[in-house]
């Protein structure tokens, strides 16, 4: 069944649009503009939250390149949130370029909806002298922080494309009931002498929910998701559900720190680690203080190390896993799960539709048989005769792996080796997952 989600939007849009208003933002406006679409704001203007700008308003983002580092002090209420979003049909880019490694978009206010924007650095230093995760010779930032400075409340994040930043998404126990949906992350992190750094998310929580659905997170430097802390650090209620997780350069996946972690939720996620790295670290096996109350159900978990340390009452069940090796727990402890001891055979495909964008959607395919293409069923996310474009999540601004017409029939997605996107300032792309495995996103154009 389609989400009624976008229609109730569209609906609430249009019954609220005598009282909410728009502004746009345009990469070569004047410094006088108004906000008006024929005399438009620019960037750092809009995010300084304006007296105009009104709980429920929108501002649209026209398409670009926009320069800098930006501080968003945007804020709207929980029932009418301020939207930051890119207009329709347009792509619109925020290159943090040299910000002296501060962070590319930090956010102090709360309440808004960042959607649709593509934030990332152009900074071609990438290789540093120094050890450690605050190396003063990376000039490249996180593309977006939300500030420890501030009790950050009820934004979303939409739909983002964040790529070769410092970190990807970071947010801390000061931030609460956030969300980040449909984004997609990669190359984010920078190498050193000690070891690669640099996550797709790194978090902390300890009251509301911090929650990451959708989103497809592929070869950051370190980790794609790092939920941790140190012993004085709270990693309490986080919800993962339905993101696509690949390619880690240390680890997929870790939940778990120096305090045990409180109330995890990891749903229906879809893991892949071809290389042998570690997939799945719940409760941290190096010296994390384990998970309490965690509910792991309906994953995916293909390859690499599973490792677990110090689980207590927890749900673990109805996964389907396939890892090199166990740590930490056994299949005997956990046998509601579909276990495999040798590589799975056959083809499994999913579609996820999205909850915000109608005609949008993610799909991944584990082509354990190496098929060549593979027929996919995509009518929940598009109708027959809708324009649409097919892009290779671990190379977003490639070229699109299909385009055309929908035809009602199902989407024949070719599965064979493509190119990943080459981080910027490094000479070599990382290693592809296909054919053995592909992650997508779907959009009606």
């Amino acid at each position: 069944m389609r989400s009624l989600f976008p229609v109730l939007v569209a609906l609430l849009t249009l019954a609220g649009s005598v009282r909410a208003h728009q502004f746009h933002v345009s990469p070569d406006a004047a410094p006088r503009g108004d906000g008006s679409r024929r005399h438009p704001w620019r960037l750092e203007t809009a995010l300084s939250n304006p007296k105009s700008i009104r709980p429920g308003d929108t501002i649209w983002v026209h398409g670009g390149t926009y320069h800098g580092r930006f501080t968003s002090r945007l804020t709207g209420t929980w029932e009418k949130p301020v939207i930051l979003r890119c207009a329709l049909g347009e792509r619109a880019v925020i290159d943090g370029g040299d910000t002296e490694g501060n962070s590319i978009l930090m956010v102090q206010g709360s309440f808004v909806w960042f959607w649709g924007l593509e934030i990332m650095s152009s900074d071609t230093g990438r290789v540093s002298r120094e050890t450690g995760s605050f190396p003063a010779d990376i000039a490249r930032g996180e593309c977006v922080t939300l500030d420890q400075d501030y009790s950050v409340a009820g934004c979303k994040f939409i739909n983002l494309v964040l790529h070769d930043g410092k970190l990807g998404f970071n947010a801390w126990v000061p931030a609460t009931d956030i969300e980040v949906y449909g984004c997609v992350m990669f190359n984010n992190g920078w190498l050193a002498s000690d070891r690669p750094h640099g996550h797709n998310i790194y978090s902390q929580n300890q009251t509301g929910t911090k929650r990451f659905a959708e989103n497809i997170l592929t070869h950051a430097f370190s980790h794609n998701v790092q939920i941790y802390g140190s012993g004085s650090a709270f990693i309490d209620n986080f919800d993962l559900e339905g993101n696509i997780i690949a390619r880690g350069g240390e680890r997929n996946v870790l939940i778990g720190g120096g305090r045990k972690a409180l109330n995890p939720v990891f749903k229906n996620n879809f893991l892949y680690e071809p290389a042998g790295g570690n997939v799945f670290n719940l409760g941290y096996s190096v010296f994390g203080s384990g998970v309490d109350h965690a509910v792991v159900t309906g994953n995916f978990i293909i390859g690499g190390e599973l490792s677990f340390k110090a689980v207590e009452n927890s749900t673990f069940e109805d996964n389907t896993i396939y890892a090199v090796s166990l740590v930490g727990l056994s299949p005997d402890r956990y046998p509601r799960n579909t276990w495999y001891t040798r590589k799975p055979k056959g083809v499994r495909a999913f579609v996820r539709a999205n909850y915000y964008e109608k005609g949008r959607g993610n799909i991944v395919i584990y082509n354990w048989d190496l098929e060549k293409a593979v027929s996919v069923d995509v009518s929940s996310v598009l109708h027959k005769g809708d324009r649409f474009v097919l892009l290779d999540a671990e190379n977003y601004n490639g070229p699109p792996v299909l385009r055309g017409i929908y035809t009602g029939a199902g989407l024949s997605i070719p599965m064979v080796e493509r190119a990943a996107a080459l981080p910027v300032g490094l000479a070599e792309p990382p290693p592809h997952t296909p054919p053995e495995f592909g992650a997508f996103v779907l959009k009606q154009m």
